[in-house]
């Protein structure tokens, strides 16, 4: 059993309207990090902001170290997309 909290910050500015929103997600499942990375990287490519989203992990309250951040992105580029029509 995975005893270690994983904390998911997503921040979407939009200079257009000089707002900007946040997404917060906890979880205990790493695969669950994954997936909801995987729909923030997807959404993000989408986004026609000329400001890209920042997103932040922390692992048990700490920011995750760069090798950890790494292992995120490149599970979440892999992970398997809903095929769309």
């Amino acid at each position: 059993m995975n005893t270690l909290t994983y904390t998911l910050i997503a921040y979407r500015p939009d200079g257009a309207t000089n707002k900007s929103g946040h997404d917060i997600f906890v979880s205990r499942d790493w695969q669950e990090v994954v997936r909801r990375t995987a729909i923030l990287l997807d959404q993000n490519a989408r986004c026609e902001t000329d400001q890209p989203w920042n997103y932040y992990l922390l692992v048990d309250g700490q920011f995750a170290g760069p090798y950890t951040g790494e292992r995120l992105v490149r599970a979440a580029t892999n992970y398997p997309r809903p095929v769309r029509a």
